[in-house]
């Protein structure tokens, strides 16, 4: 690429684990002056007790940066998101969304990175959002296993990765199974396995081997890579037995149970070596090995370490997994093939009867294999790519202005029709009316101790003031037909009088003694109303009171009496009659009319969320 882009990558392993394609190729582009985000693995299946070690490294590289992000090398930033690890349920995907995007974009606004290409490994529908929200210049997919066999967790990867292979622009494939895979898909997919980076071995000589190999007796057979599944222990079981004056070195971290191979003295595990020090391990090899098992998973495999052993000049002894026969088929035989324990077992005495440890032929097969060609092809890829979309939007503008506006025309027409048919709903319908009816509960009246009158505040209208009369006039009417022998006013609401003050001497004016009449002047809320009465009741000894409120203040005095009124006390809800507020409800609601409903729903669960009710 003659400019500079900014590069983000999803990766599929972290960047502390083993070297391989994904931290080789995004070192390298950072080196050439490229800017890059490598966002560490977001995970293709659930995690197992066996991960809790990742689980923990995830946690400590998300300390180390600002909010999971750290600079790692010019131009070099690695991202270790703490998401939850879950990729295929439906509630941890949004959730994580959210907090990928919002960590995602702060950082993308703060080093100004616009309009980057995407390049990823992981093809989860998680990851796919966040290349959405991106917008990318250029998507590339780099399709390096067959991800849906790699385990059972993560089979059901397989129709993501389908959407993204329909999206990319630019496809890339580690194996001739996987650009078979991929072609299915998608129109142009090309072949690029992962290769060598010849500055760690070209030219290395060593005086001694590495102290923990030293201790080894040799012959020495030399594996390097992660001890996994893949590996078939069942043939070197047999080998180990065939072979017991020859030693087998593991070279790399151990991700599988390998204690089926307990009790080998000839069979030896060295812990997981930095990039550089593998060479000195090599040099010291007398052959090395890809013994993998033969799988639909492992025909879609190629194997890494494959070109570092060629570039230290080594022989090769590896089970007949498709890429490698096809290797053997293209540079002239160099890997030895071994089906069998026995087959195994003769190539290596064969092999170390020659005593030829270096094999100059596959130090320049290995030269083909450099990854200083395979990016520059890449990058030649990419380059033609983004200029053929660039040309394609100079070509198509006025037709992509047209379909622009279409699109937003079409919005338009939605958001319009969606207000209207809002506005008719809520207020030209009895929606509104029937959203509002369980609020509203009235019980038959039967004789009480008193009645309880609540204050309006600035009530359901907003505006102080209003809604008390009618409040007043409800509980004077229940005292004088005999229903009630005592009115309690409770209001803590001011306003230029206290409103239980006025409530009282508006029923006096209404004919009520001044004896039979009590105020509350200190509750603030419906709570703080009921709570306040309890106290009267239990101090005066009511068996059973009326409740007079709104209409649609109801639901939520009831709830709150019923767990705040003394034990032995019974209640009654009045709602007043013909509200001067709600009078419209049911033909033509307002909005002052929704604004109180939604409030009195609102208030109902913060009463249930503070414990009130």
């Amino acid at each position: 690429m003659p400019s500079k882009e900014d590069i983000i990558c999803f990766s599929s392993i972290d960047w502390g684990f083993i070297w391989q394609g994904h931290q080789q190729i995004m070192q390298t582009l950072a080196s050439q002056g490229h800017r890059i985000l490598f966002v560490e693995n977001t995970g293709i299946r659930s995690p197992k007790i066996k991960d809790i070690g990742r689980l923990k490294q995830r946690i400590k590289n998300f300390r180390k940066g600002v909010y999971g992000i750290r600079r790692i090398h010019p131009n070099l930033y690695v991202y270790s998101p703490l998401l939850l690890p879950f990729p295929y349920s439906k509630t941890a995907r949004v959730l994580n969304s959210i907090i990928f995007w919002h960590s995602l974009r702060r950082w993308l606004k703060a080093l100004s990175f616009h309009k980057p290409i995407v390049w990823t490994f992981i093809p989860t529908k998680l990851t796919q959002k966040m290349i959405r929200k991106i917008d990318p210049k250029l998507l590339i997919y780099y399709c390096i296993d067959n991800l849906s066999q790699s385990s059972k967790g993560a089979q059901k990867i397989k129709n993501d990765e389908i959407d993204l292979l329909r999206q990319a622009d630019l496809v890339f494939a580690t194996s001739h199974r996987l650009i078979e895979h991929c072609s299915k898909y998608h129109a142009d997919v090309s072949f690029f396995p992962f290769g060598v980076d010849l500055t760690h071995y070209l030219e290395k000589t060593f005086s001694s081997p590495p102290k923990d190999l030293a201790t080894i007796p040799s012959p020495r057979m030399v594996y390097i890579g992660g001890i996994h599944q893949w590996i078939d222990f069942r043939l070197m079981k047999e080998i180990l037995v065939k072979l017991p004056d020859v030693s087998f070195v593991f070279i790399g971290p151990i991700q599988t149970d390998v204690s089926d191979l307990a009790g080998f003295k000839n069979l030896y595990f060295i812990p997981q070596k930095a990039q550089a020090e593998l060479a000195h391990y090599l040099y010291y090899a007398d052959l090395c090995l890809i013994p993998y098992r033969i799988t639909s998973y492992t025909q879609s495999v190629y194997p890494t370490k494959l070109n570092e052993y060629l570039a230290m000049g080594k022989k090769v002894i590896a089970t007949p997994i498709q890429e490698i026969l096809i290797f053997n088929q293209t540079h002239n035989n160099p890997i030895a093939i071994a089906a069998t324990a026995e087959k195994f077992a003769a190539t290596i005495q064969n092999e170390l009867g020659k005593k030829t440890i270096f094999y100059p032929e596959s130090v320049e097969i290995a030269k083909t294999n450099a990854w200083e060609q395979r990016i520059g092809s890449m990058l030649s890829l990419i380059d033609q790519k983004v200029l053929k979309k660039e040309e394609a939007v100079e070509k198509n503008w006025s037709r992509r202005i047209k379909i622009i506006h279409r699109a937003m025309t079409r919005k338009i027409a939605i958001a319009s029709a969606c207000l209207i048919l809002g506005y008719a709903i809520f207020f030209h319908s009895k929606v509104p009316y029937y959203i509002a009816q369980p609020l509203k509960i009235e019980d038959p009246l039967i004789p009480a101790d008193a009645v309880l009158a609540l204050g309006g505040g600035v009530g359901e209208s907003g505006l102080a003031g209003q809604g008390y009369q009618e409040r007043v006039k409800t509980a004077v009417t229940l005292y004088q037909k005999g229903w009630v022998k005592k009115i309690i006013f409770s209001s803590g609401y001011v306003y230029l009088m206290k409103e239980a003050q006025v409530m009282k001497n508006l029923a006096v004016a209404m004919g009520v003694p001044e004896t039979d009449i009590f105020i509350e002047d200190r509750g603030g809320n419906t709570y703080e109303n009921i709570t306040y009465f309890s106290k009267f009741i239990q101090r005066e000894e009511l068996k059973k009171v009326i409740i007079v409120s709104s209409p649609y203040h109801m639901k939520r005095t009831q709830l709150v009496a019923e767990k705040h009124l003394p034990a032995g006390t019974s209640f009654l809800l009045k709602p007043v009659e013909n509200s001067l507020f709600f009078n419209s409800l049911s033909s033509d609601p307002t909005l002052e009319q929704l604004k109180a409903i939604l409030h009195e729903y609102a208030a109902i669960a913060y009463y249930k969320f503070k414990g009130r009710i």
